[in-house]
């Protein structure tokens, strides 16, 4: 005999405990549309607590897709690439977590995700934007000996100031504005912009106080490959404009980045100094970069091709007198080093 009191109306459909990834980036997409929390689950199956918990794993880790199952699921690293990743911020504090990925796969093959480098950056106490152990480590005593040795070495070649050749890497990006379209109630929707609008451009330059020696651009971070090859086609331009004995001035990562670029300085009978850590003063490419970065922002380039082409067209704008600017800002700082005085933060 049928039990008719398990007879009834149908129970509303359950909602789902377990939320795949492709749900997970609708419900994120929505939260950030301005959707509240208490649509979400008829929108989506997803309970409104749910909802919360992805929405707040997203702002605080940037990460969209579930964890794997199974122990502890965060990535960790050991005390060597702790150290690794606080050399690559020490080195610039301005990089984004993709390119310290990058930067950890290529140079230690240390596979690790933005997120896990955000969590160690926030552990450290530390900002992509702006190193705050800088300032102290640039009046650290350490740091003033060896701008004193550098600043001796630059004032002793200063009478062949114009085989001082500076090498040095920026980066320009390129953001697409968001798209808007008319809503029926007259309210603009914004579009988001794929990330593939955004696009990073490199360019490794060669300059002395009479100009530029040799530029290339490219998409992406640069890599020692890219770098090596620029440095052999500066080394080329060298041989051509008949200059041997130069100084080629880098900063220590790019330095030590392959034994080839060594041994091709032997050949030429070139001689490498190295920039002092933390003194961007002590590097006149950054105010040639400063302006690059200017003239490039000038042009208000709206396509990927026209953006490119300002910022070779921008280079070929920077003159001999404009570098013999940046060298003489740059010397103004040697006395000060020589004398062991500590630097104070004039240089932007």
């Amino acid at each position: 005999m049928i039990n008719s009191q398990n007879q009834g109306p149908e129970s509303p459909k359950r909602v789902n405990k377990t939320v795949s990834n492709e749900t997970r980036a609708l419900v994120i997409s929505a939260l950030n549309n301005g959707i509240p929390f208490s649509e979400i689950p008829s929108l989506y199956n997803v309970s409104e607590s749910n909802a919360r918990k992805i929405f707040k794993v997203y702002q605080d880790e940037g990460r969209i897709k579930k964890l794997p199952k199974g122990g502890n699921r965060r990535e960790t690293l050991t005390d060597e690439q702790k150290k690794a990743l606080c050399d690559i911020l020490n080195e610039d504090s301005s990089r984004n977590t993709h390119d310290i990925c990058a930067i950890l796969l290529e140079r230690h093959n240390i596979s690790i995700d933005p997120s896990t480098v955000s969590r160690y950056i926030r552990e450290f106490k530390r900002s992509l934007e702006i190193n705050e152990t800088a300032p102290k480590k640039r009046f650290h005593t350490k740091y003033i000996k060896i701008r004193q040795k550098y600043a001796s070495e630059c004032l002793r070649i200063e009478q062949d100031r114009n085989k001082i050749i500076f090498i040095d890497e920026m980066i320009l990006q390129m953001n697409m504005m968001s798209q808007t379209d008319p809503a029926s109630n007259g309210v603009q929707e914004t579009i988001i912009a794929p990330e593939e609008l955004s696009r990073k451009y490199s360019v490794l330059c060669a300059m002395s106080c009479e100009g530029l020696i040799n530029f290339k651009v490219s998409v992406g971070p640069y890599c020692a490959r890219n770098f090596m090859q620029f440095f052999f086609d500066t080394l080329k331009v060298l041989k051509q404009r008949q200059i041997s004995g130069a100084y080629l001035v880098m900063n220590k990562v790019q330095f030590q980045r392959t034994k080839m670029i060594r041994k091709k300085m032997m050949i030429g009978e070139h001689m490498a100094i190295v920039l002092p850590p933390d003194s961007p003063f002590l590097n006149p490419m950054e105010s040639l970069f400063a302006d690059w970065k200017e003239l490039v922002g000038q042009t208000e380039s709206r396509t990927e091709e026209e953006f490119l082409a300002a910022i070779k067209t921008c280079g070929a704008r920077i003159t001999g007198t404009d570098c013999f600017g940046f060298y003489r800002k740059m010397k103004s700082y040697l006395i000060d080093c020589k004398a062991y005085l500590p630097i104070e933060n004039k240089f932007s």
